[in-house]
């Protein structure tokens, strides 16, 4: 049952569909944290206005991944690496 959930995880690529998903799990567990999956600025701010307090979002995270992989390769050391990418 939804209420015994711990957490709920939100994966859904459409934002749209996310914010439904967010919704009812708000409304039969509500207090469970909620991790959503956010397309866009702009549905990452509506999941934010809605509760949500921990949003990924999968481009952005994968463009930071592409900075870090790019430093690797140019030899950049791995301090440095590290210090760019948490800044980011």
């Amino acid at each position: 049952e939804l209420s015994h959930a711990r957490a709920v995880v939100v994966t859904v690529p459409d934002d749209t569909v996310a914010q439904m998903v967010v919704e009812a799990a708000h409304t039969y567990a509500p207090g469970v944290p909620v991790i959503a999956r956010a397309s866009t600025w702009a549905g990452g701010r509506q999941l934010r206005s809605m509760g949500v307090e921990r949003i990924v979002r999968p481009e952005l995270e994968g463009g930071v991944e592409m900075v870090r992989q790019t430093l690797l390769t140019l030899q950049v050391p791995d301090a440095d690496v590290a210090t760019h990418t948490e800044t980011v």
